[in-house]
Formats: C-alpha cells, sequence, structure tokens
C-alpha cells in the first residue's frame, strides 16, 4: 500500500493530535513518529511542539504529557495564582554601620517579561511565585552587595533603569502563552514597587526613568504609546507625585531616551528598534543615528537581547542588560545565551560607568 503524502499543516490538526492522545500516545516524539507512520516523510518532535502551542495544547513541564487544551482560569485556581502571596522578608540595610557614599548608582531592570506561561523549562503553571522568587534572589543579592563586612555602602541618589519588556503582554506573538493581562499589570507594578521600596532602603533618593518594550505592545495596529509597559510606568509615576524621596521622570513615552546623572548624558531604550542579533556594527551604525537625532550622550543603555554586553562604540559605553525569562526561541533570535541576572553599575567622576557588576536572580 502506497502512502499519500500530505503537506503536515494538512496532516496535522488539532483533531489528529486528540485522537493520539486519547489512544495512550501523548508524548511529543511518539506523536512525530505517528505522523511518519501514517503520512510518510519526516516530522519531529519539535515539529509537533510547534503544532501544540498553534493549536493551545501546551507540555505539561514535568512529563511532556499534553494537555487536552489549557484553560488559563482553571490553572490559575488550581495553583492559586490568584491569590495573594506574602514576599519573604528581605535583609535590613543597617544604617549605624554605613561607611562610604556612592553618589550616583544605576540599577537596569529589563525583560522580566512578567506572565509568560511557555519557557525554557516547559509549561510554567506558576510565573507569579517564579517572578516573584527572581525579584527577591535579586533584591537579596543587591543588600548584601551593599552590608558586605568591608563595604558598607550607601547611595545618594540610585537611578532605576525600566528598560521594557516588563510584561510579557498578550496576543502579540505565534503561540504566545500568558496568564491575562490584568494579572500581568498587578503583578508587574507590585514587584516594581517591591525594587522601589529596598533602593529607599539604601539611597536618599530614587530616580526612576523607564522606556516601553516590544511585548508590552496592545497590538501592531496601535499607536506605539499603547503599550501596557507604559500602563505600569504610568501607575508608579501617580504612586509616587508626591514623594518627596522617590522621582519618576517621566515626562513622554518616546522609545529613545537621554537622562543626565551627575555630568554624563546615558542614552536609554529597549532595544528592538535594532533588529535581529546584536552585534558591535549594529549599535554603532544606530546609536550615531541617535546621538545627531536625539541628543549628544556619553553611553547608552538597552535590554531586549537577554544576555549582558558591554560594548566601546567611539569611546562610549554601551550595556546590554540580562533577563528573567528564557527560552529556545529567544536564544535563536539573539544567537547567545541568555544571561539571568540584571545590571547594577556605579556613575564615576571620570567615567560613565565606573565599576559594574550582575546581581543574579536564581
Amino acid at each position: 500500500m502506497t502512502i499519500k503524502k500530505q503537506p503536515l499543516y494538512d496532516f496535522i490538526t488539532p483533531k489528529f493530535i486528540k485522537d493520539c492522545i486519547n489512544k495512550g500516545i501523548i508524548y511529543q516524539q511518539d506523536i512525530a513518529t505517528e505522523v511518519k507512520r501514517l503520512n510518510g516523510g519526516t516530522c519531529s518532535a519539535s515539529t509537533i511542539n510547534g503544532y501544540m502551542k498553534k493549536f493551545g495544547l501546551v507540555p505539561d513541564k514535568p512529563t511532556g504529557k499534553i494537555y487536552k487544551g489549557i484553560d488559563i482560569k482553571e490553572v490559575q485556581e488550581t495553583y492559586g495564582l490568584l491569590k495573594p502571596y506574602q514576599l519573604s522578608p528581605l535583609p535590613a540595610v543597617i544604617s549605624s554601620k554605613i561607611q562610604y557614599y556612592n553618589e550616583d548608582m544605576v540599577l537596569m531592570i529589563s525583560d522580566l517579561q512578567i506572565g509568560a506561561l511557555d519557557t525554557d523549562d516547559g509549561f510554567d503553571p506558576v510565573p507569579e511565585a517564579t517572578i516573584k522568587g527572581y525579584v527577591d534572589t535579586l533584591l537579596t543579592n543587591l543588600i548584601q552587595r551593599y552590608t558586605e563586612t568591608d563595604l558598607n555602602l550607601a547611595t545618594e541618589r540610585f537611578h532605576l533603569f525600566l528598560l521594557g519588556d516588563i510584561v510579557d503582554g498578550e496576543l502579540i506573538y505565534p503561540a504566545q502563552s500568558t496568564i491575562d493581562m490584568s494579572s500581568q499589570m498587578r503583578l508587574a507594578i507590585r514587584m516594581i514597587l517591591r525594587i522601589i521600596e529596598v533602593l529607599q532602603q539604601i539611597a536618599d533618593e530614587v530616580h526612576v526613568y523607564s522606556v516601553a518594550g516590544n511585548h508590552g505592545r496592545v497590538s501592531f495596529r496601535s499607536h506605539k504609546v499603547s503599550n501596557w509597559d507604559n500602563a505600569v510606568f504610568d501607575t508608579i509615576d501617580l504612586v509616587y507625585e508626591d514623594s518627596d524621596q522617590v522621582f519618576v521622570h517621566l515626562d513622554n513615552h518616546d522609545v529613545v531616551k537621554i537622562a543626565k546623572i551627575g555630568k554624563w548624558k546615558f542614552l536609554y531604550t529597549h532595544g528592538h528598534l535594532i533588529r535581529g542579533m546584536v552585534d558591535r556594527k549594529k549599535l554603532k551604525d544606530k546609536t550615531q543615528d541617535w546621538f545627531f537625532s536625539v541628543g549628544e550622550f556619553d553611553a547608552s543603555l538597552f535590554g531586549h537581547w537577554h544576555t549582558v554586553h558591554w560594548f566601546d562604540i567611539n569611546g562610549k559605553p554601551a550595556l546590554i542588560n540580562g533577563c528573567a525569562y528564557k527560552s529556545e526561541y529567544i536564544r535563536k533570535q539573539i544567537g547567545g545565551v541568555e544571561t539571568l541576572g540584571m545590571i547594577m553599575f556605579k556613575v564615576g567622576d571620570n567615567r560613565p560607568v565606573e565599576w559594574l557588576e550582575i546581581l543574579d536572580i536564581k
């Protein structure tokens, strides 16, 4: 009997996959084998995984089994995702031990992608708990850095740069699997407030700067300002509008901005305006354009590429931040391995970036 081969997009249908599940064929590799047996040709587990995502059938993280469709609300209720959780206590900064002041410190936060369900480890049923753990680890490492035995620090001004993709967004990319936007927004606001509250323990003043990323877009047809990241930043601005310690610099929602810290000017943007994998030439070409179109600057700060880099662009440092989200798809886009961590650096008297370190989040 000759098998008449069909295109995979005709052969692999939601009905076919559900029929496999009903017959006990529940692993992606076994479903791929069934496709080859019945239809001929080639088919891989990764191909099946792509169709799973397309049809809303998500692999279970521990076993690789396929759910018969995922009801996000049901999953949230099962794991108690919508219930308030207690933030873990963080070590306190003991002001009586402080021996040395930095004038200006910078913390870069980007690519938290809060709400992502489909990660490098498979299906994450508790993304709220995951990101809460990441942020608490980041802040614990930051505080420990400030309270080391031989380095009791405080800071006159701490500058927090929110560099986009704080939320994962919704229905922006193929097969994107997330919790609802209401939950993403609530959690994002809580996490940013958490970070600011810890910085207030360390610094006399906290200055907040923000640009939106590509994941937060409401849709590709919407105005560029219609971005869920911007809604998070607007909320933070309202919370601290009367504060005499926290200053939110939110004059506009431009995607490329410049902030002056001391005598240095820092250009900051998410990075998605530079297409493809990051390299020095692309950064040089684009930042030279911005130097003339946006304004002069001494250093540039980026998120987007999920991997920490430090480039020298015509004698000006260009820093690319890490992330809190890993996936095979992202690695193919960035051409590297993600850095699960965020950059902290000191603004110097003689150079815009005097020293730098990565605060791990995991």
